[in-house]
């Protein structure tokens, strides 16, 4: 099944519920714990609150792969290591095969630096070919 794909750019957020369309956010940890809940909440709808938001936050550790919940298996928080293509392919389709991510349309947030920008793209466009992204990308800039 072809997988069809868009990414955008940009430093706003629609809002949404993850109920109806999924929401991974995912990022190094820095990025991660500098994003304040009120910038990123309008993703969570009514559904994710800033408690249980900050509570995920302080569950981050230091492994190359943390996967917090923060709504059912509709809205989930991914910190990362990877630094290369390989790997964070590997991240994908790991994330994939623990069910997380299983709607037909869902939002990826990962948060970089505008220096990454690029890289990151590549990295979704080629997992999307290899079948492991879904409908909508959603690439905000820190």
């Amino acid at each position: 099944k072809m997988v069809e794909v868009t990414v955008k750019f940009s430093n706003r957020l629609a809002p949404s519920d993850p109920h109806k369309n999924a929401v991974l956010i995912i990022g190094q940890r820095h990025h991660l714990v500098t994003m304040p809940y009120e910038e990123i909440s309008m993703k969570f709808g009514t559904r994710v609150t800033k408690e249980l938001y900050d509570s995920a936050m302080d569950q981050i550790k230091g492994s190359l792969l943390d996967l917090v919940p923060l709504y059912m298996k509709y809205a989930n928080l991914a910190k990362i290591n990877a630094q290369d293509t390989t790997l964070l392919l590997i991240v994908i389709l790991y994330l994939n095969s623990l069910s997380v991510i299983q709607q037909e349309k869902m939002n990826m947030l990962w948060l970089c630096v505008n220096t990454n920008i690029f890289w990151h793209r590549r990295v979704l466009l080629h997992a999307a070919t290899q079948g492991t992204a879904r409908k909508v990308l959603e690439h905000p800039i820190q």
